[in-house]
């Protein structure tokens, strides 16, 4: 056997141990926060999980910009009121936005500069994208206590490349050398897939173990919310929480609106929508996120939820802060 293949068979054998490594280390990682053994419905969010967070958390970044919306509209910072163009049914108006972070703070005037007092998404707008582009940026910032990469992983991924590079070399080393046609292309697939795997396996973020809790804590909101819009809440509310949400009307509507970003993410907000719509009249109240012009929240509802999806689709435009060219112009209708 020459001297090509022997090299070629010990580059092959370094690329199936960086794999077997990967495949340690993402094995252990995932033994380190198992989560919950159990999805148990929740009736709240976890503590500290705001919507964006929570799109974060569920591997679903798309959904951020999206709950991001809902949740200015539920603390009244926007609303949804009727268009005066035909092709649109609603856009966004501006409300009373109090108590926002500086990032929120941005996007409500990324929404609404000066001289606009209505809001569809444009790409068009450079304020627009920066201030979505922020959000996204800090949101993925703060996931680092929810999920984050291993300790190694980029050294590994590096190792994997190297070896992936080593082995294209060998085997056109051992190829030009004469060897055996059948040995030096068995050796050089599995030493190429072995140095790529390492690539797909370390590369993502794993989450940790406040990550798993929260995540499951999620899960257990979205089997909740799934329930109640089958109209199955109380034969899932364990006493504490009947007494917490039962009780008081007023107090379980305001729990049912502050769900609205979640539902987002869950990807159910037209049936969150009914929910809701059930719980207004129940209670005779009315909500402060939707113009009172809009009497048929059920009607609507697609329209709310087709608006607020469009709001994915400038996540990609966004990026981390960049715009996409275009001037300082409004977002207005």
């Amino acid at each position: 056997m020459g001297l090509a293949v022997i090299v070629l068979a010990a580059v092959t054998c370094c690329g199936l141990a960086l794999m077997i490594v990967a495949i340690v280390m993402a094995r252990r990682a995932r033994a380190e926060a198992p989560g919950r053994a159990t999805i148990v419905a929740e009736y709240a969010p976890p503590e500290r999980v705001d919507a964006a967070s929570a799109a974060m958390i569920l591997q679903r970044p798309r959904r951020v910009l999206p709950a991001k919306v809902l949740e200015l509209a539920v603390r009244g910072a926007v609303r949804f009121v009727p268009s005066e163009r035909r092709r649109r049914r609603l856009v966004l108006a501006l409300g009373h936005p109090r108590g926002l972070s500086p990032a929120e703070a941005q996007l409500v005037r990324g929404m609404f500069p000066p001289g606009s007092d209505t809001f569809r998404p444009s790409r068009r707008s450079r304020r627009w994208t920066e201030a979505a582009g922020r959000i996204l940026s800090d949101t993925r910032r703060d996931a680092i206590r929810w999920q984050s990469r291993l300790d190694g992983a980029n050294a590994m991924i590096l190792l994997g490349v190297l070896a992936f590079l080593a082995e294209l070399v060998m085997i056109v080393v051992a190829g030009l050398s004469g060897a055996p046609l059948g040995l030096v292309m068995g050796l050089g697939f599995v030493g190429v897939i072995a140095a790529i795997l390492p690539g797909p396996i370390l590369g993502r973020e794993f989450v940790t173990a406040m990550g798993a809790e929260a995540r499951d804590h999620l899960l257990g909101l979205k089997e909740f919310m799934h329930w109640a819009e089958e109209d199955r809440i109380r034969a899932l509310q364990a006493p504490e929480t009947a007494e917490v949400i039962g009780g008081d009307d007023g107090a379980e509507l305001r729990l049912y609106e502050r769900l609205l970003p979640y539902a987002a993410v869950f990807g159910m907000t037209k049936e969150w929508l009914r929910v809701l719509r059930a719980r207004y009249d129940e209670s005779g109240a009315a909500p402060l996120w939707l113009d009172p012009a809009i009497a048929d929240l059920d009607a609507m509802g697609a329209d709310v939820d087709a608006m607020v999806d469009s709001f994915a689709s400038d996540v990609s435009a966004s990026g981390d802060g960049g715009g996409d060219g275009g001037g300082d112009g409004g977002g207005g209708d």
